[in-house]
């Protein structure tokens, strides 16, 4: 696996297990990290959302492949 996925993976670990708190912390780190040198405006905002909801998406399907990767394994070893 990539380090960009990896990193995914571990961001949204991190997010569904956290707490309201820890949740905030984390948009406000990605906020902040997005910024660099740009002016904020709804744009940024929705983009950052955009982009997290597809990465949520993308580390579902691949959480659900390696389930049913593992299932099938399971099925031709029993």
């Amino acid at each position: 696996m990539s380090k960009y996925i990896d990193y995914k993976e571990e961001f949204w670990e991190k997010w569904l297990s956290a707490d309201e708190m820890s949740r905030e912390s984390m948009i406000r780190d990605l906020i902040l990290r997005s910024l660099h040198g740009r002016s904020f405006d709804i744009d940024l905002l929705t983009y950052l959302f955009n982009t997290y909801l597809e990465d949520l998406a993308e580390y579902i399907l691949i959480k659900i492949c390696k389930k049913d990767s593992e299932k099938d394994v399971n099925k031709d070893l029993g």
